[in-house]
């Protein structure tokens, strides 16, 4: 699984000193290439983290992504990153509804029988009863 480097990583080596890689031992450096010629693979040597960059056409380096260390599944990410009819918003959305689904039901399990029964402490409490409002000519048998 891709780690990639965190905020605080990424701060941390703003400015430091950079390593181009060309050449490594998955090779990933040639194949991010192959993907596009633009594309290339440095080491941050200050906080420790490796960036996939893409060079613009005015020279500029664009940061596409970063990780922890180096493996096949940075040439996954990439791939998926720079193919033609890749949506990131709406996958970083997906995954934004996915964690608030699962927080949901993990408070879920959480409170649910608590709140059942406090629900339940109250309505003895305060002595409620529920009550049912029908329409006229609906007839109900009391038992």
């Amino acid at each position: 699984m891709l780690r990639r480097a965190s905020i605080a990583q990424v701060r941390a080596g703003k400015g430091g000193r950079l390593v181009e890689i060309d050449d490594d031992i998955f090779d990933l450096a040639r194949r991010l290439h192959e993907i596009d010629t633009s594309l290339g693979l440095d080491w941050n040597d200050t906080a420790g983290y490796f960036r996939v960059t893409q060079t613009l056409q005015d020279g500029r380096k664009h940061v596409v992504t970063t990780c922890k260390e180096l493996t096949p599944d940075v040439i996954e990410l990439v791939r998926r990153l720079v193919s033609p009819g890749y949506d990131l918003a709406g996958e970083l959305d997906r995954k934004d509804l996915e964690g608030q689904r699962e927080r949901d039901r993990r408070l879920s399990e959480e409170t649910g029988l608590m709140g059942e029964r406090l629900h339940h402490a109250l309505n003895k409490d305060l002595q409620y009863k529920g009550r049912i409002f029908l329409p006229r000519g609906v007839d109900v048998a009391h038992r």
